[in-house]
């Protein structure tokens, strides 16, 4: 196939959720692109319900999604657990098979949106010299969006992209193993994730983790209190991410 060049594609998993899959996509495909940002996606779907396959189509009908897979997310393997990198590792392969060239990729989920894409349309396209940028996360807990700050979380979010990467089998990790050992920068931009804005959203996320053999700090405080605040105040008490980043450090003492 012939290769094509991008600033950015994201490997965007799609689960049970067509709304904030729709928004997803409009984010990496229309408004990063207004920010100078060439983007392209592929779609890997789970459980795919037919809400989110209209979604689907509509989106390979503008021709900025490269192709779809499908599989399970995550399964359980005798040998490694849970294997969340394996359904990365094979956005990583499709990639190769359709021989896509980019500076950036990113592992992307359905819920996430950037609070500023501006500021991370700058950071990709002026800091070249970074294997990859980590958000920090912020989780909405409620339907109106409040923030539950107990929730901690700081990934790595967009990575400088080769052909031929591949994940670790049993680290579980967002970015490829060529880049594991490498220090990462913050990102200037928050990332918000919506998928567990409701009590039921958070037990079906709890259970599907666990039943991937995931038990962690993070799945833990799905099911305990929250501490809410509104985006508002977190912006006032941690106006950027590396101030909250910072603060979540002092948190694990």
């Amino acid at each position: 196939m012939a290769e094509v060049e991008f600033d950015l594609v994201a490997i965007v998993f799609a689960h049970a959720r067509a709304q904030t899959l729709d928004e997803a996509l409009e984010q990496i495909l229309v408004e990063l692109p207004k920010h100078g940002l060439r983007t392209a996606a592929v779609i890997h779907t789970d459980r795919c319900t037919p809400p989110v396959r209209t979604v689907v189509q509509k989106w390979l009908d503008t021709g900025f999604v490269l192709g779809t897979i499908d599989s399970k997310v995550p399964v359980r393997s005798p040998e490694h657990g849970e294997t969340f990198n394996l359904a990365r590792s094979s956005g990583l392969w499709f990639l190769d098979y359709l021989g896509v060239k980019a500076q950036w990729a990113s592992f992307w989920d359905d819920d996430w949106l950037l609070a500023d894409p501006a500021r991370a349309v700058r950071a990709l396209l002026l800091h070249m010299d970074v294997p990859y940028w980590k958000a920090a996360i912020l989780f909405a807990w409620t339907p109106d969006g409040q923030i539950n700050i107990r929730q901690h979380h700081c990934s790595p979010l967009f990575f400088r992209y080769q052909p031929y990467m591949h994940m670790h089998p049993k680290w579980h990790t967002h970015v490829p193993e060529e880049l594991r050992m490498q220090e990462g920068e913050i990102l200037g931009s928050y990332l918000l994730d919506r998928g567990a804005a409701t009590v039921e959203e958070r037990l079906a996320l709890y259970k599907e983790c666990a039943r991937a053999g995931k038990c962690d700090a993070y799945t833990q405080r799905l099911v305990q209190p929250p501490q809410l605040k509104t985006m508002a105040e977190v912006l006032k008490i941690w106006p950027s991410p590396e101030e909250f980043v910072a603060w979540q450090t002092t948190q694990r003492m």
